[in-house]
């Protein structure tokens, strides 16, 4: 009897695996420490998970890094006391570089592991960082001079260590780089800036040699923010940001010597619609992430918009409840799908991931919805109903006094699957409709756990 068991489960894994490989994994997540969450970068890791950092309140600080796993649900959390962190890259040795907004600089493995951390000096702001061929890094960002900020760029080596650093003053009353490109002999920069008293923001294109000094510099009116700058097929820039005012996301083409051939704008004259990162796509295309509101409303959702290599809109999708949301990078997924980050502002702002397939779909976001703010006599745990269930079911609990609440699911072998819940919540009755249609037919197991300690366990059973 136990090896019929065995066979019917090394099946039903084998099923299950098969179905990951032909399917793409969807999902949307939300995390939050009751404080002001947002999750600025995120990269896909080669164990099919993601990696991300930004800014998570806690009592070690502000800046976070955290990995989750393919479904979505938190491997590990790690935060340090550097102000917020702005971007993350993966390095050549397969390890990851973390850029700070005070000017840390952290690398890390995939298992959490701290290798060198460098302490911030509060004064630079860095936006980017990508590996240069020494194995060294590039920074861009701005330096703050108290009243007025200037662009900056910085090397470092690879241990961390600065090997220069250059302050463009020349022509900016204030500015700074926003991003960062690598070329064959040259560094090519993008931000925004004001040349007299009067600020008026402006875009610009500029280009400095391996050593920093600038080589070339090309202002431009009324393009708006640059966000991203990415190289083409034919050498040249693309560049997407948001604005200026009456315009909303734009994705633009500049020649190497930094002319205009033709930019796309989405949404013009959108109150919030803004692009704040734009990433290749595996068909040469590309997929821009912001924000956007509905016509006559004060609600931002999440926006994210394929196009082709031409800049032509292919298909958008929005993401979100009715509040306000953000998002701040998107990358393409090996399934050909993507991955999203940013936050959710449903009371404070929240961690906001969203795994989507190819088209843009995504499961819906899993409900967490208060039922009573009544005092219950205890910690407790219902049968979730319906069960069995197809697709959704909805999991009750209570909450007889303000804790760390995670609501967990396992499978028969006591393998962690999902996480429902992970965070402060105050006391009441609350109700969480789950989704299972990444999981296969079968038994599952979920868990009430206060402050680490394990309250409840019951079945829920799966039928497809």
């Amino acid at each position: 009897m136990k090896k019929l068991i065995y066979i019917l489960l090394f099946i039903n894994l084998q099923f299950a695996i098969g179905n990951l490989q032909t399917q793409g994994i969807t999902w949307q997540k939300f995390y939050g420490s009751g404080s002001v969450d947002i999750a600025y970068s995120i990269l896909q890791t080669p164990d099919g998970g993601y990696i991300t950092t930004g800014r998570y309140t806690t009592s070690n600080g502000n800046l976070f890094i955290m990995k989750l796993n393919q479904y979505g649900d938190s491997v590990w959390m790690r935060s340090f006391p550097h102000g917020w962190a702005s971007d993350i890259e993966k390095t050549n040795d397969g390890n990851y570089i973390i850029a700070g907004n005070f000017g840390s600089l952290i690398k890390i493995n995939n298992n959490s592991d701290t290798l060198w951390v460098k302490q911030p000096n509060w004064v630079d702001r860095f936006s980017s960082i990508k590996q240069t061929s020494d194995n060294g890094f590039i920074i861009c960002g701005a330096k703050d001079e108290i009243n007025t900020y200037k662009p900056l760029l910085q090397k470092y080596d690879s241990f961390g260590n600065l090997q220069w650093s250059k302050v463009f003053t020349n022509g900016f009353y204030d500015g700074g780089f926003t991003d960062v490109l690598i070329g064959p002999s040259e560094f090519v920069l993008i931000g925004i800036f004001a040349d007299t008293i009067p600020i008026y923001n402006r875009m610009f294109l500029m280009k400095t040699d391996f050593s920093g000094n600038q080589t070339f510099f090309m202002p431009y009116d009324s393009i708006g923010t640059p966000m991203t700058i990415l190289s083409s097929n034919d050498n040249g820039y693309i560049i997407g940001g948001s604005g200026p005012p009456g315009i909303s996301a734009f994705l633009s083409k500049f020649s190497v010597s930094g002319n205009l051939l033709w930019r796309r704008v989405y949404d013009p004259g959108n109150r919030l619609g803004k692009c704040n990162y734009v990433a290749k796509t595996f068909d040469g295309g590309y997929a821009l992430t912001g924000e956007w509101d509905t016509a006559g409303t004060f609600d931002a959702y999440i926006r994210l918009i394929k196009t082709d290599s031409l800049g032509n809109e292919q298909w958008r999708k929005a993401y979100g409840y009715i509040d306000d949301h953000a998002s701040f990078c998107v990358q393409q997924t090996a399934d050909t799908g993507y991955i999203i980050s940013g936050y959710i502002g449903v009371s404070f702002d929240d961690l906001y991931f969203i795994k989507t397939d190819k088209n843009g779909y995504a499961n819906p976001p899993i409900g967490i919805h208060e039922i009573s703010n009544e005092t219950p006599l205890e910690f407790k745990l219902f049968q979730n109903f319906p069960n069995p269930f197809n697709s959704t079911t909805k999991i009750r609990y209570q909450v007889n006094r303000q804790a760390k609440i995670s609501i967990k699911v396992y499978n028969v072998l006591g393998q962690e699957i999902k996480t429902l819940m992970n965070r402060e919540q105050k006391v009441g009755i609350y109700e969480i409709t789950f989704t299972g249609n990444n999981l296969s037919t079968g038994l599952y197991l979920y868990r009430l756990i206060v402050e680490g300690i394990i309250i409840d366990t019951k079945k829920m059973i799966i039928i497809k």
